[in-house]
């Protein structure tokens, strides 16, 4: 039995049991994964920044959360649009009324009080960049809002867990700028559909995504939660990708830029973490290689998952 090694957080454990963007990024925690009988490279260290979402979707802060003490803080003004809640600050004091609801917070104390019952918070309020910054769990309850942590990756679900679509987040474009990526003749451009007005008919179109807008639903109920650079004890890079799949194949990816051919990768190693995120480490370089080919070199990584077009994601680490 592989022994899992996943439990490691080197750097910015997030517990949110006292209490967060995509732009700019909240503070990152080193994970490390892998299996640790298995040949050659045993673990990967990823760099997985913190993320919070609200109703599936990753919330942009003008000024990022965040952690302090296993506490995340957020923008009060998150608060008061995202969660619903009216927000009155007098100038230590903050007002925050959901309905019945009333949270009483002051500046830089850690004294509230939740509906008039006394509560000691583990952090206080405090002010960043001009910026009033929250307890985000202590808010959310106090408020009735649901949170939950996503350890693997790094995630605060806030709300409801329904992910989007690919299709009504990013929008189909014309593919014939793309092909010179793609390998010729390859299956990838054929639709498998149990429509048979569409199945085996050629994709014409692509969708590309950029690493902020994960989570997808992609397919058929496959949710890719995120994709991160990862780095694996032979130094070499590859991609850490987390999704909900539980096939025993495992996925493929597409390594795409301009000056060489494509290549299809498959996973080096896989696990399961919580019987709900399956992590798939790919490789970026390939063994018969004269030059070392690192992510940077990368253009795009298409996802090779059922869709009536081509899926693709921008590289953000060149």
């Amino acid at each position: 039995m592989m022994k899992k090694v996943m439990a490691a957080m080197v750097v910015g454990a997030v517990l949110l049991g006292a209490g967060g963007g995509a732009a700019p990024k909240a503070e990152a925690a080193v994970l490390v994964g892998g299996v640790s009988d298995k040949k050659g490279v045993k673990t990967f260290k990823t760099d997985v920044s913190l993320e919070v979402l609200y109703d599936g979707r990753r919330i942009q802060f003008d000024v990022k959360p965040k952690i302090i003490d296993g506490s995340v803080l957020v923008p009060i003004r998150f608060v008061a649009e995202k969660m619903g809640g009216k927000l009155e600050v007098k100038l230590k004091d903050i007002t925050i009324t959901k309905n019945d609801k009333v949270i009483k917070l002051t500046m830089e104390s850690k004294n509230a009080s939740f509906n008039g019952k006394s509560v000691t918070l583990a952090q206080p309020a405090i002010v960043d960049r001009g910026r009033t910054l929250v307890p985000l769990r202590a808010i959310s309850e106090g408020l009735g809002v649901n949170v939950e942590w996503d350890h693997p990756n790094q995630y605060v679900w806030i709300g409801s867990k329904d992910v989007p679509k690919i299709e009504d987040v990013i929008k189909p474009v014309d593919a014939k700028p793309y092909l010179k990526y793609y390998p010729k003749d390859s299956s990838i451009f054929t639709i498998f559909s149990p429509d048979p007005e569409l199945n085996g008919k050629k994709k014409t179109t692509i969708r590309v995504a950029r690493e902020s807008d994960f989570p997808l639903l992609i397919g058929n109920g496959i949710i890719v939660y995120r994709i991160d650079k990862s780095v694996g004890t032979d130094k070499k890079d590859y991609i850490r990708f987390s999704s909900n799949s539980k096939g025993t194949m495992g996925n493929a990816l597409f390594l795409m830029n301009s000056d060489s051919s494509p290549r299809l990768q498959s996973p080096y190693t896989k696990e399961s973490v919580l019987n709900s995120v399956t992590l798939e480490y790919f490789p970026v370089d390939y063994y018969a290689d004269k030059d070392t080919t690192w992510l940077k070199d990368i253009e795009y990584i298409g996802i090779s998952l059922t869709s009536e077009s081509l899926i693709a994601v921008k590289s953000d680490w060149r």
